[in-house]
């Protein structure tokens, strides 16, 4: 046997096979008188062992992922279906996968009833564990504390990410006991035009436009047992017109489309930039930004280099490129290539690859088995009647108990985070029924761009407001939006500065609009006279100046500004909450010898709404 004995796992289920069973314990036929007092002894201190065995008394040693406790049986082996309550030992919280020795036997795996390692934190010090051993290992059962915590203290409630930042098709499986997921998805970005100069003259092709942004919350049913990932390439480069990014995605629930590429740059056809991403599929989904313009100067004339040409446009999570190099950030457009005097072909550089990202949350999970019945509690609070606890509705299996007062508990679901989008206009938010806290993103209106040569003032973005104190403001002639009554206040960027200065034979672009950190500024009007372009509906960023005819001296119109940007955490929401969502600035007319600017981007507001602490 696995003891010296005064062991409950040594005595048998049939009375008359417990005569000899436990070698400190006498009960067999025609015993003496004086063996039995010592065989009822012995019988009580066998109970004895086993309640504290079972009552938490016995306190894990050791370190946190190879904890020790001592049984106060004295095994020499781990009986099958032995089963204890432990308290975990002062700084013994597991971080990983962990083992348990009993009484010296060897270090055993912990794992649980599925049969998987442990992750982190089910053994949290001072706290109460239940384990079973199973033949082969120690069976996790249960800890209020690790569950407790799993479920109000985000401790482990975010249980995996998975990262796809190759281009490529894969396949995504989640991760055992996940059930809700945001699904983030960057498509390919565009290459840069090539250049081919003749002598006396300097050309640099349009950048490439940047990959779109999606974002998407499913749920367990959403994703099955795997969804097939596809990372969009980002467009070669070489080509004589830049090769556009592909797009990227999780099956069909979330979609992020790649940029367009740069055109070629001859002296006889100018470079139009590569256009960003069209918005694509997701709860979010945000276009890509507009690569730089093309640019051409005669070597002779005094003409003011335009700095931002041939630039790739700038992915969803920053990073671009200047002239002749490749796109460096997710998404982010390839550079123009450059050519001077006849010296030959500048070849345009590729576009960044695209990115997935999916995070992974664990839902409420599968109650454990039944403990034994506790003490009886204390009264309950006085109120009408009897004094006992009320309950509001019928509860369902799975709910939690919720007080809705003193008195009364009611039962609730916890489901997994919910989002909504408002995109315009104005309303009331109702905050969904049994949400306990709000995270709010929203944005200004950008400003319009200026025509070409300055001649009109694009119109100023509108103000997003959520509730009485929080402000996003627009974006002006004077600056970038303010905000206020976030934990994250962020001015907008301010109207962006066209460098070049027509020469009476040569236009001048405007300049691109500011970005909002939603991206997807308007881009500049270019030199075959053309307006700015409208900043991305819902972005707050500004938009594209427009550009000037070829009399001298007329300068690019100005980018419109950017709107304000706040993020805030509301922990105790009211009901509903009024609000407005900026409009985007007009962008300034077209006149005489001037081109139109372009709109700015509306604003936005997302919210998502927690259930649970």
């Amino acid at each position: 046997m696995p003891s010296p004995g005064e062991d409950y796992q040594a005595w048998s289920v049939t009375a008359v096979d417990n005569g000899s069973a436990d070698p400190l314990i006498n009960w067999v036929e025609h015993q003496t008188r004086a063996s039995v007092n010592n065989s009822a002894r012995g019988n009580m201190a066998a109970h004895a062992k086993n309640r504290n065995l079972n009552n938490g008394s016995i306190v894990t040693t050791g370190t946190a992922n190879a904890q020790a406790f001592v049984s106060g049986v004295t095994y020499t082996s781990i009986p099958t279906g032995l089963r204890a309550t432990l308290k975990v030992g002062p700084g013994l919280t597991n971080d990983a996968s962990m083992t348990l020795n009993m009484d010296g036997i060897g270090d055993t795996l912990v794992k649980t009833t599925s049969g998987d390692n442990l992750l982190g934190s089910e053994f949290t010090e001072n706290a109460y564990v239940d384990v079973l051993y199973n033949g082969v290992n120690w069976v996790f059962l249960y800890s209020y504390q690790f569950w407790w915590d799993r479920i109000t203290g985000g401790g482990g409630v975010v249980i995996g990410q998975q990262v796809f930042s190759t281009a490529g098709t894969f396949s995504f499986v989640p991760t055992p006991g996940a059930e809700a997921f945001i699904i983030e998805c960057i498509g390919g970005g565009g290459a840069g035009g090539t250049a081919g100069a003749t002598s006396g003259e300097y050309l640099v092709a349009a950048g490439g436009g940047s990959g779109g942004y999606s974002r998407t919350l499913a749920d367990a049913s959403d994703i099955g047992a795997s969804q097939v990932v596809t990372v969009g390439i980002g467009g070669p480069g070489g080509f004589d017109n830049g090769q556009a990014g592909a797009g990227s995605a999780v099956g069909s629930l979330c979609v992020a489309l790649g940029g367009a590429g740069g055109t070629l740059h001859t002296t006889a056809s100018n470079s139009v930039p590569g256009q960003g991403a069209d918005p694509g599929v997701g709860d979010i989904a945000i276009a890509g930004t507009a690569g730089a313009p093309g640019y051409r100067n005669v070597i002779a004339a005094t003409v003011t280099l335009f700095q931002q040409a041939g630039q790739g446009g700038t992915g969803p999570f920053g990073g671009g490129s200047t002239p002749g190099l490749a796109g460096r950030g997710a998404g982010a457009g390839g550079g123009g290539g450059a050519s001077y005097n006849a010296g030959g072909s500048g070849l345009g550089s590729a576009g960044a690859p695209g990115l997935v990202i999916v995070t992974e949350f664990a839902g409420r999970g599968a109650p454990g088995r039944d403990g034994d019945q506790g003490p009886i509690g204390p009264a309950g609070p006085s109120g009408p009647g009897t004094g006992d606890v009320l309950r509001s509705g019928t509860p369902s299996a799975g709910q939690y108990a919720k007080w809705i007062d003193a008195s009364t508990i009611q039962g609730v679901t916890i489901g997994p985070p919910q989002v909504t989008v408002l995109t315009s206009g104005s309303g009331t938010f109702t905050t969904p029924v049994l949400a306990t806290w709000l995270e709010v993103e929203m944005v200004g209106g950008g400003m319009g761009g200026n025509s070409g040569d300055q001649a009109d003032a694009g119109s100023p973005g509108g103000n997003t407001t959520f509730g009485a104190t929080l402000v996003a403001n627009g974006g002006t002639a004077a600056s970038g939006g303010t905000a206020a009554g976030g934990d994250i206040n962020i001015t907008g960027a301010g109207r962006t500065v066209s460098g070049g200065r027509s020469d009476g034979t040569v236009a001048t672009m405007g300049a691109s609009g500011a970005n909002s950190p939603f991206g997807g500024a308007g881009g500049a009007g270019g030199f075959g006279f053309t307006a700015g372009s409208a900043a991305s509906p819902n972005s707050g960023s500004g938009g594209g100046g427009g550009a000037t005819g070829t009399a001298a001296g007329m300068l690019g119109g100005l980018g419109g500004s950017a709107g304000g940007y706040l993020k805030k955490l509301i922990v105790a929401p009211a009901a509903s909450y009024a609000y407005t969502v900026g409009a985007g600035g007009a962008g300034a007319p077209e006149s005489s010898g001037h081109y139109a600017g372009g709109a700015g981007g509306s604003g936005v507001i997302i919210i998502t709404a927690h259930f649970g602490t």
